[in-house]
């Protein structure tokens, strides 16, 4: 009976000391979380500009394509193709030249005929002024009843204009057909439009001429590309307007682009108003058919009060942030505007001096123990 009862105090005894170490644990578990040290990153608010933007895509498209088509009449036997896919030719280039046999045959005829009409020009015009001179004699002499009346009516016709207007016509008309043939012969040789790159070929030396372009040259010193908006966005876009754009094939740095064309009236189909941005391309660095990201600013504040976006704390009822002041963590109420997701707009709460936890602060409750690893402190 001795021995069960010291076994029953031994066994009360021990839960007691075990008890009163858990009670201690506890009490040292707590003081050690509240004296631990967080490491956190601050930044203070600054004064910058804010803008919201919206992100739309595209491909980039060349703004001046020219087709060459011959400007000779009929199919042609193809002499020399002097450029090949893909080179770059300058305005005035040889691009490729045509037979022109048939042609220099056509012009010598149409020569002899031109100096023809010019010589039959020149008699008559002799005989015309002969006629001109010998009228008024004519005239005097069928008053005299010299000469009958056939005879007046002959010698009143021959000075009269209407022969000379008649060769003067036909004159003319040889020499433009002279002429002509003298530019279907310039036209054998036939020359670049525009500068550019040659993006299309649909001849080859010894082949025809067909109803179809022999070439096109492309136009890249400018591009262009082509965005849908909606009618929320329509009139905050316009003609004129400088547009950042993204071509991730070249890098991540922004280039700018300007509206060019807005339609006012939506697709009947999509709902949609379609635009154009032109983008220079001096640097022949972009080509048609590459991803582009338009950003277009749909709204912009300046000189205002930001901090960094990831720093702002939301709740049902709060909007706050935690500021570092003397190794502690100050949960501290603030009232903010616009947000791009980047920065956020301050509207009041904070000062320019304060220094606002950016990194960190999902570890932190107001009054935690904090070290200021980086970041203006």
């Amino acid at each position: 009976m001795k021995k069960v009862l010291a076994i029953i105090v031994a066994s009360v005894f021990m839960m007691g000391s075990l008890s009163a170490c858990a009670q201690k644990n506890d009490e040292v578990g707590a003081q050690a979380e509240q004296e631990k040290v967080i490491a956190v990153e601050v930044e203070n608010p600054k004064e910058g500009n804010i803008s919201q933007s919206l992100t739309l895509s595209g491909r980039l498209q060349p703004i001046n394509v020219v087709t060459v088509i011959p400007e000779v009449a009929g199919l042609v036997k193809v002499k020399e193709v002097k450029v090949a896919l893909g080179d770059m030719v300058k305005l005035g280039d040889i691009l490729f030249v045509l037979d022109n046999e048939h042609i220099h045959d056509q012009i010598e005829n149409l020569r002899l005929a031109y100096e023809s009409a010019q010589k039959n020009f020149e008699r008559a015009r002799e005989n015309f002024e002969n006629s001109k001179s010998n009228f008024a004699r004519n005239e005097q002499l069928f008053n005299e009843g010299a000469i009958s009346q056939q005879q007046f009516e002959q010698a009143k016709l021959a000075a009269s204009d209407i022969q000379m207007e008649v060769l003067e016509a036909q004159l003319e008309q040889s020499r433009f057909s002279y002429i002509n043939s003298l530019e279907q012969l310039e036209n054998t040789v036939v020359k670049a439009p525009i500068s550019g790159y040659v993006s299309s070929i649909n001849i080859q030396e010894k082949g025809m001429t067909t109803a179809q372009p022999s070439l096109m040259i492309t136009d890249i010193s400018s591009l262009e590309v082509e965005i849908l908006v909606t009618e929320g966005m329509i009139n905050r876009i316009n003609k004129g307007q400088e547009i950042d754009m993204e071509i991730s094939s070249i890098g991540n740095e922004r280039i700018k682009g300007i509206v060019q064309t807005i339609s006012p009236v939506p697709d009947p189909i999509t709902q949609l108003y379609k635009g154009k941005i032109s983008l220079e391309n001096s640097n022949q660095l972009l080509r048609p058919g590459m991803f582009a990201k338009i950003h277009l600013n749909l709204d912009e504040k300046r000189s205002v009060m930001t901090i960094p976006s990831v720093a702002v704390i939301e709740t049902d009822n709060e909007t706050y942030v935690y500021i570092a002041d003397d190794n502690s963590a100050i949960r501290t109420e603030i009232k903010v505007g616009m947000d791009n997701g980047e920065v956020v707009e301050v509207l009041a709460g904070l000062k320019k001096e304060d220094s606002v936890i950016v990194k960190g602060q999902d570890f932190i409750n107001d009054g935690s123990i904090v070290k200021v690893v980086r970041g203006e402190n």
